[in-house]
């Protein structure tokens, strides 16, 4: 959260603990300016050392009993809950004392820090309780709302509403005023309408605080009033188009309002960049010649025709993306704005290239060989694309083909960049995006998950069925043993075991494999099969 001006946020209060029935014959010696402190949990604290403990925004409850040993002491104890920046304290007064003394009153008015006195008896465990279930109430209250934006906003940004439909929303939300402004053309939308006579000054005044990637709390002198002000910028592509900006009167937010303008910007952000790329008659001829061309239906002269216009000739290199966006639910989608996404970040890279949508996939034939240099900038491509499209509330995953040469089919570069798709679905982090990087994994994602199962249990079974019946993890000692090419030392900090516990499992594996261990073409295998247990294990969940 950015700095800004300290802003009091609706919540559990002092004021509204005063308010509760078992605090009537409670009276506030001191500190009264600062009942408006957020309570965020209760605290039982008797000594200055204990207080060392406190968090911020804690309810301190205290008997007195440790504050009469010496005159200094509860002054102090007042000054050091205030450097703790403690809510409040709620004190019963020791039986010797008539009232808080002039020196604790005083420091409590000067820090701003509620006073609570009991004279009589403080009914500690029932205060706690109480307010505990206030503070777990407002905090239900807040997921339920969280929870009712996140869903109102995605159905907005998913169906054809317009920026007006998410600022409105916005404003019924946080019971606040809502300003989009946008950054090239100044054009300003303001819900609810007609709070402000000269609309076009405010825009200039919000402007002048800037945008924000996150969330940042401002505050705003307009129209002879002080506004508290959250804003975050909208980005499209990488690049700011505009800022949402939440208005409130008396700087007050609620601790959701930064989520929720979150979700305001992430929505506008994904209906923005759906206006912006997604024409489908963009793709349309794109997208029949591609899927011919995979195919291998179109004509010598349709094949021509596109290389012509990359500007290719034969000989040249070329080589191919696919992509696939997915929900929340991890459910691919069959219409989203990643082919506009990927044409655009190819423009932005200088890259020649053809894109279309071939089934649900987004697919792009882009002219290069894939050197070391052009490996970096598309993996940064697709670092930009991940964050775009996580922004808007999808996930990608990319594959990236081999580079092949003008002429060749199609086909063989499209296998290859479903091969990485597939690759990412069953071992997520493990593979990268291209297939040049998938090693073993091209062969072994050929094979039918009933021959790569034989093939494990051929080789593992033993380690596997120890595993099982002994519910121990051999097999994980394999593979890290194998990957440290046996260096017993780097295995043992690997598993961060003692290297005598890595004896005894070694031996155990020897028992159980025999000589495959020491003979390179068994140990090979091993490490194969460890490799087609990541895909059984990832196809069995699937």
């Amino acid at each position: 959260m950015g700095e800004g001006p300290r802003l009091t946020r609706r919540g559990v209060r002092m004021r509204d603990v005063m308010h509760r029935p078992l605090f009537a014959e409670a009276v506030v010696a001191g500190g009264a300016s600062g009942l408006d402190h957020l309570v965020r949990s209760v605290f039982a604290g008797e000594t200055l050392e204990s207080l060392d403990a406190l968090a911020g925004s804690e309810l301190v409850l205290s008997t007195g009993m440790a504050l009469g040993q010496e005159q200094q002491l509860p002054a102090r104890y007042i000054g050091r809950l205030a450097e703790q920046h403690a809510a409040g304290l709620c004190l019963q007064l020791p039986p010797d004392w008539d009232e808080a003394t002039g020196a604790m009153v005083e420091v409590a008015n000067r820090a701003r820090l509620p006073l609570i006195v009991f004279r009589g008896p403080m009914p500690v465990v029932d205060i706690w309780e109480d307010v505990q279930r206030m503070i777990a109430g407002r905090y239900d209250q807040s997921v339920a709302r969280l929870n009712t934006a996140f869903h109102a906003f995605h159905r907005l940004s998913r169906s054809s509403y317009t920026p007006l439909n998410v600022i409105t929303m916005t404003s019924d939300l946080t019971s606040a005023i809502v300003v989009y402004v946008e950054e090239e053309s100044g054009q300003m939308l303001i819900q609810p309408e007609g709070r402000f006579p000269d609309p076009a000054s405010l825009s200039i005044a919000l402007s002048e605080l800037g945008g924000s990637e996150e969330p940042q709390y401002s505050a705003l002198a307009f129209g002879g009033r002080v506004f508290g002000v959250l804003r975050q910028s909208v980005n499209v592509l990488g690049s700011s188009v505009g800022c949402i900006y939440i208005l409130i009167d008396e700087q007050s937010f609620d601790p959701e309002d930064p989520m929720i303008l979150e979700h305001a910007t992430n929505a506008l952000s994904y209906m923005l960049m759906k206006e912006h790329v997604q024409n489908k008659d963009l793709f349309r001829e794109g997208s029949e010649v591609l899927q011919d061309l995979i195919l291998g239906k179109t004509l010598p002269t349709q094949e021509r025709h596109l290389w012509q216009r990359l500007g290719a000739v034969s000989g040249d290199r070329y080589f191919m993306i696919v992509g696939t966006a997915l929900d929340q639910h991890a459910n691919v989608l069959s219409t989203s704005p990643l082919p506009g996404v990927v044409r655009e970040v190819l423009k932005r890279e200088s890259l020649r290239a053809e894109v279309g949508v071939v089934g649900r996939d987004t697919v792009a034939v882009v002219c290069g060989a894939l050197d070391a240099d052009l490996k970096r900038r598309m993996r940064q491509t697709i670092t930009d694309m991940e964050r775009e499209m996580t922004h808007s509330g999808l996930r990608i995953r990319v594959g990236i083909s081999a580079d092949q040469t003008v002429g060749t089919a199609m086909l063989i570069a499209h296998r290859q960049a479903e091969a990485v798709l597939r690759s990412q679905e069953l071992l997520g982090g493990e593979i990268g995006r291209f297939y040049e990087e998938m090693g073993v994994y091209r062969i072994l994602l050929d094979r039918p998950l009933e021959d790569l199962e034989h093939f494990v249990w051929e080789q593992l079974g033993p380690v596997l069925a120890n595993d099982q019946n002994h519910h121990g993890d051999l097999i994980g000692t394999l593979r890290v043993y194998l990957n440290c090419l046996g260096h017993t030392n780097e295995t043992a900090r690997a598993l961060f075991i003692h290297r005598q516990t890595l004896y005894y499992r070694l031996r155990k594996l020897r028992e159980l494999l025999g000589s495959q261990l020491e003979n390179p073409e068994q140990r090979l295998a091993l490490e194969v099969a460890l490799r087609a247990l990541d895909i059984v294990e990832s196809g069995n969940r699937s």
